[in-house]
């Protein structure tokens, strides 16, 4: 194990969360650093890292203890590294302590370095380690399962806007071509599923996670670690339904939908899904 550590801090919506983690690992593994994953003092995730995902086949930890209780950073423990969230600083986006964080070029005689960020390609990365854990796995082989060929859909729709027309007109020309009955809707928009209601009242519409009304942006709405885990579960069992669909329609202006996409294209996703899904 490496004796020098890079403590990666969360933030962000959970692709972007998840595409920092990809980018953390590569800034580590360059830098000859042993990677710390920290989501738990993320205001949008609350819980280990370990909760949800696992980095298959790598090194790495969300748990500072391995850390040697005498290593500092710019003179602050673990401890305070550890109970300390990510803030704006200066012309900085991510800062700690008085310093940005958002710096990948680490000091090697540094014991510990910390680093705050996203994968700097806009969704467009893919980590094949990524997968979700044995845990959530189980609970998503309960859902309930879609037997008959579906269109999925992903709305983003709050603090990032798009036209439900479009999306209207792309499930218009694929019911016109073949018979589907089932859609199924991922968004972030409460007012969505009436919508589209009002257009298709003869399609089974599926919606299992309800986004909250008059929110700027529905990651950071969770209140408490309950609620935070309800959510993040819901966006993954999202993604779980949208590898089973028979089509998916993104937004192709989030990083979510991107993160999606990337997946289906390398046939490769987190959940291990077989998955023949056209995204339109």
């Amino acid at each position: 194990m490496n004796n020098i550590y890079l403590i990666n801090k969360a933030s962000g919506g959970l692709a972007h969360m998840l595409g920092g983690i990809y980018a953390a690992f590569i800034y580590a593994k360059n830098s000859k650093r042993f990677l710390i994953i920290d989501c738990e003092t993320h205001l949008a995730f609350r819980h280990k890292f370990s909760d949800f995902f696992i980095l298959k086949d790598l090194e790495y930890s969300d748990d500072y203890s391995i850390i040697p209780s005498d290593y500092t950073f710019k003179s602050h423990s673990v401890i305070e590294i550890k109970n300390t969230n990510i803030s704006n600083y200066e012309n900085c986006n991510y800062g700690m302590f008085g310093y940005c964080i958002q710096n990948k070029n680490f000091d090697p005689k540094d014991q510990i370095a910390i680093w705050a960020g996203t994968s700097g390609k806009k969704g467009h990365w893919h980590f094949p380690n990524l997968k979700v854990n044995d845990t959530i796995i189980k609970n998503l082989s309960n859902e309930k399962k879609i037997v008959e060929p579906y269109i999925s859909i992903h709305y983003r729709n709050t603090d990032i806007k798009n036209k439900l027309d479009n999306y209207i007109i792309k499930i218009q020309n694929i019911i016109k071509k073949e018979k589907i009955n089932i859609i199924y809707l991922a968004t972030d928009d409460s007012n969505c599923l009436k919508n589209l209601m009002n257009k298709f009242p003869n399609m089974n519409i599926i919606q299992l996670a309800n986004p909250k009304p008059n929110v700027k942006n529905q990651h950071y709405s969770c209140i408490s670690k309950e609620e935070c885990y309800k959510q993040i579960y819901e966006t993954i069992r999202d993604l779980y339904f949208i590898f089973q669909s028979k089509y998916f329609i993104p937004s192709n202006n989030s990083g979510l939908s991107r993160f999606i996409i990337m997946q289906i294209s390398n046939k490769d996703n987190i959940f291990d899904l077989p998955s023949t899904t056209a995204v339109i």
